[in-house]
């Protein structure tokens, strides 16, 4: 399965400009406004080492290169003491301990010990988890309730399948682990809003529940749709830029960018040789770029990152 792996985020520019934009953008942040952008508004000052989305009233942050978790706030209600965090999902919360994955629930008391090589995030119920020798499922009690037999690797449960590699292909099966659509694609992911974008013969299409192509395999990359727009990737001219396309394979927001995220609370972060920003579903910035760091918007805050740290940024609809 593939997984994103941002560029390097940090601005293009030369250090002394770029302190100069980065102090007045994020002190005096009028003035730098284009027309139809919005000005920051911090809800959580910069002062984390690194930030995650919030997820039922918690985000995860690193202090002091240990993870714990805050509430709206930005008061610490979990102590840092995790090697590693995920935002919360099903009431759980994924953190890795002296190597080793486990579950937390919101008090920050384990409730699955952290036993596992590696683990997921709950969805619709059902976390993966590596044991050392297998790849299997278990409930939020920690029950392994899906034991796979039929395939190495298996990819989160999302509108009741799972992407599941089947030899040397990647089809999905259902929780019955019955095979719903045949294994003929060289990467796959999760389902999102009926669609899943596959590969094939190293370009990304997006298929039905049925197996069928919806949009064909042209990119050389894909996210996954949200909102009802997904992120592609073209190459050209030795360029890689992103754009977004419909759940129809239209194009509506032209590739322009270095990177592209999902859609959240009907904005996207995105990749310029100016840092990260936010557009809203025209394409037009919003937010302007002047992050280093950017996570996607949930529960009107989304994470950023600056020369002087991470923190959180109000939505603009706020």
């Amino acid at each position: 399965m593939k997984r994103k792996t941002a560029p390097h985020r940090g601005s293009t520019l030369p250090g002394a400009v770029r302190g100069i934009c980065i102090v007045l953008c994020l002190v005096v942040t009028i003035p730098c406004l284009a027309k139809g952008e919005s000005p920051v508004t911090w809800a959580i000052e910069p002062r984390f080492s690194d930030a995650k989305p919030f997820s039922g009233g918690l985000a995860p942050v690193m202090i002091d290169g240990m993870w714990g978790y805050i509430d709206a706030s930005g008061d610490v209600v979990i102590e840092p003491r995790f090697h590693y965090a995920e935002p919360f999902s099903g009431g759980r919360a994924a953190v890795m301990i002296d190597g080793m994955w486990g579950f937390i629930d919101r008090t920050g008391s384990f409730v699955i010990p952290p036993v596992y090589f590696s683990a997921g995030n709950f969805s619709e119920g059902y976390a993966w988890v590596d044991t050392g020798t297998a790849r299997v499922y278990i409930d939020v009690d920690g029950n392994q309730v899906i034991t796979p037999d039929r395939f190495y690797w298996g990819g989160d449960v999302s509108e009741g399948l799972i992407p599941a590699m089947l030899g040397e292909y990647t089809g999905y099966v259902d929780l019955n682990l019955s095979v719903v659509i045949d294994a003929r694609f060289h990467d796959a992911e999760e389902f999102c809003e009926g669609l899943a974008a596959v590969a094939i013969d190293g370009k990304w299409g997006f298929i039905d529940r049925t197996g069928r192509f919806v949009i064909e395999p042209e990119y050389a990359e894909a996210g996954d749709f949200s909102e009802g727009l997904a992120s592609v990737m073209i190459v050209k001219d030795e360029s890689i830029l992103w754009g977004y396309v419909d759940e129809e394979g239209a194009l509506i927001i032209e590739p322009t960018f270095s990177w592209a995220e999902s859609f959240s609370d009907g904005l996207a972060a995105v990749y310029t040789d100016d840092g990260w920003g936010y557009i809203d579903r025209t394409g037009r910035m919003v937010i302007p770029p002047r992050f280093i760091q950017a996570g996607p918007f949930s529960e009107g805050l989304a994470p950023v990152c600056t020369g002087e740290g991470c923190g959180y940024i109000r939505h603009p609809d706020e």
